[in-house]
């Protein structure tokens, strides 16, 4: 067998299996009116997101897997990955970019742990892109941006979530 059609086609069928989360999600979020993610064209945002984390993660998956030997172990220790750099890494160091000096040595390597996370986990990027979008007006506002109505960064914008979506590209 080729090694490209199969996995080409490993791909394409777990891509498939991802699709009703990626259009589950935003369907969701249309359907409980949920504001802050369907304001300012966040929705739009949300839309391309949940379709680029199905594309990233799932070769993230497949490079994962072949550390392990049974199956199992790798669902388990995948979704702890998941967890851990998908809801409590972004949280903690979205806490920490607002509480600490820039200058701050915790803030350096917070911002470090940020940047290698990018690279290698698209999880963080998913769920630090998702806080950031909800907190951009926060973010708008430490900037020195008054006007929210009409200066608020964009989602788009690398300082809110347009950095976390570029490393989802890549």
């Amino acid at each position: 067998m080729n090694l490209i059609a199969y996995w080409s086609g490993n791909f394409t069928l777990d891509y498939l299996k991802y699709l009703p989360f990626g259009i589950g999600a935003p369907l969701l979020i249309i359907i409980l009116d949920a504001r802050v993610i369907m304001d300012d064209g966040n929705i739009e945002f949300f839309w391309c997101l949940s379709f680029l984390f199905g594309l990233a993660l799932i070769p993230y998956a497949y490079f994962f897997a072949f550390g392990f030997k049974k199956a199992a172990t790798v669902q388990i220790m995948l979704f702890l990955l998941t967890f851990i750099s998908g809801f409590l890494m972004p949280v903690i160091i979205t806490i920490i970019s607002f509480i600490v000096d820039e200058d701050n040595a915790f803030a350096i390597w917070s911002n470090r742990i940020r940047v290698i996370s990018r690279l290698f986990i698209p999880s963080y990027c998913f769920g630090e892109a998702l806080y950031r979008m909800a907190f951009k007006n926060i973010i708008s506002l430490m900037d020195g941006i008054t006007d929210l109505e009409n200066d608020a960064y964009s989602v788009w914008h690398k300082k809110i979530s347009g950095r976390d979506f570029q490393f989802l590209i890549v």
